[in-house]
């Protein structure tokens, strides 16, 4: 049985560091993991890709998480749109796995993954920006608006992606 140190390197060394998930967003960056373990890296960095496209930035689809690609979410970010690109990152997701042939025996599955993934990040999201506006309120925290990133909450359909999908 692998030990749980050992894990962590390999999760560490194949996925977290080459997928750049320590230069985005927590929220982002848990999203993007769970994709990367969970797809693979070799589509993950794509999916994430035509995330940010689908949030209306044109990016290259070239599976690599560059600088062009950081920049645009950092745009995004600062436009306060993460919230856009964890809802267009989870529709993409799930679409890749409805191109897959194990869909109809994975695909429950699958959905409940990504909608957990989804709703976790969405909390995330929402708690580090609430954290932040705090910050920005207290004598010793930033500015009011410096640095500080909106998160629109989920409206009440908290499953958004769901709705673009035209599903629940």
């Amino acid at each position: 049985m692998m030990e749980e140190a050992d894990a962590l390197v390999i999760y560490r060394d194949r996925y977290w560091r080459p997928g750049k998930c320590d230069a985005l967003p927590d929220a982002l960056a848990l999203a993007h993991a769970d994709t990367l373990y969970n797809i693979g890296p070799g589509a993950a960095p794509r999916i994430l890709q035509r995330a940010v496209n689908a949030c209306g930035l044109g990016i290259a689809v070239d599976g690599k998480i560059g600088p062009a690609t950081l920049t645009a979410i950092r745009h995004l970010e600062r436009e306060g749109r993460l919230g856009d690109l964890l809802r267009a990152q989870a529709a993409e997701r799930l679409y890749y796995y409805k191109t897959r042939p194990g869909w109809p025996v994975y695909g429950r599955g699958w959905q409940a993954r990504t909608q957990r993934c989804f709703d976790t990040c969405m909390a995330l999201a929402v708690a580090t920006q609430e954290a932040t506006d705090k910050d920005s309120n207290s004598p010793h925290g930033k500015a009011a608006g410096e640095g500080a990133v909106a998160i629109r909450k989920p409206d009440k359909r908290a499953n958004g992606y769901r709705a673009m999908l035209g599903g629940e």
